[in-house]
């Protein structure tokens, strides 16, 4: 009987959880970094491309924050990954008392 006795994790999706996050986040952030709103210039007045302009940045400087965000997320998906593997291989010598007894 595994230490996680009831609880199982799909080591391989969660990875690939974590692995589509990381793309999906760094997308996220080449957008905010692209230029979002070109030729503002020709909005018909020097307020109105002011405007737009400071909307682009607030909204570029958003993307980016949530691509780091999702990243963040993404690696620690992975990390947990990784973490409940090592707990499932050593748990049968940490508590032999529940390892089945092909483990041991």
């Amino acid at each position: 009987m595994p230490v996680t006795d009831g609880f199982e994790l799909d080591y391989d999706e969660a990875w690939a959880s974590g692995s589509v996050l990381l793309g999906v986040g760094d997308d996220l952030s080449a957008q905010g970094r692209a230029g979002l709103l070109l030729g503002s210039g020709a909005y018909g007045g020097a307020p109105l491309s002011a405007a737009a302009e400071r909307f682009t940045a607030r909204f570029g400087h958003t993307l980016r924050g949530l691509g780091e965000e999702v990243v963040t997320a993404g690696e620690n998906i992975r990390a947990s990954v990784t973490a409940s593997r090592e707990t499932d291989l050593l748990a049968p010598t940490l508590f032999p008392s529940t390892a089945p007894a092909y483990a041991l």
